[in-house]
């Protein structure tokens, strides 16, 4: 019901690089790599914050968004 509230679609989110490490380690996201995903940096209006560890957001929320080296995040 949450990702769904108002009719919209809520997308899930990390609030920040560093929180996304307690999501995903580096072997996911290697293996996501190899299945075509990557990992994108958002700049946001009206986000739900849900924890510490995780915001939601609708599309029409995106005001900017970057792809972002894993590396960044993930180091070697």
């Amino acid at each position: 019901d949450l990702y769904r509230e108002g009719g919209k679609q809520w997308f899930s989110a990390a609030p920040s690089k560093e929180t996304l490490k307690h999501w995903f380690s580096l072997q996911d996201v290697l293996e996501l790599a190899e299945l075509g995903y990557k990992v994108y940096e958002f700049e946001l209006e009206n986000t739900k914050q849900i924890s510490d560890f995780e915001i939601i957001f609708t599309r029409d929320n995106i005001v900017n968004q970057k792809e972002i080296n894993y590396k960044e995040i993930w180091y070697d």
